[in-house]
């Protein structure tokens, strides 16, 4: 027994109840302890895990995102070079067709020219044989105006 300050009293024989815990409660105590530790660090680590996932999935969508960009950027590029091969396309074709009509034009006014000549020379052949002809009758006619008179 005890009295009002807390102290044996002298008579008393009873064993001092002890206020240090038992093997059973330290050890119920220090399972408690490992356990919380253990439930802390499964939350520690659950909270890692959520993070690096966390950080996993945002660099997956910007990666995306990229991927995304660069194929548009692509696409773009590609629509320009073959505007611009159109558009070079369409210009050679004008320059083509601008040729070949200054070509013809040239080939035309050539032939023109050409049949021209032609025609000259043709009058002039008949200009020729015509002046051939008159100065044969002038001939025959003289030959036979000097067998008359003779």
């Amino acid at each position: 027994m005890r009295n009002s300050n807390g102290r044996r009293l002298r008579n008393d024989t009873r064993p001092a109840a002890s206020t240090s815990p038992t093997k059973k409660q330290t050890r119920a105590a220090a399972q408690e302890d490992d356990d919380d530790e253990e439930q802390e660090s499964d939350a520690e680590d659950t909270a890692k895990k959520a993070e690096e996932e966390k950080k996993r999935k945002q660099m997956a969508e910007s990666a995306r995102k990229a991927r995304a960009e660069r194929r548009e950027r692509e696409q773009a590029e590609k629509q320009a070079r073959m505007e611009a091969r159109k558009a070079f396309m369409s210009e050679q074709q004008a320059r083509l067709a601008a040729f070949r009509k200054k070509k013809e034009a040239a080939d035309a006014k050539k032939e023109e020219k050409r049949q021209e000549e032609a025609r000259k020379r043709e009058a002039e052949l008949e200009a020729w044989k015509q002046e051939e002809e008159e100065l044969k009758v002038a001939r025959i006619q003289k030959a036979i105006d000097q067998e008359a008179r003779a």
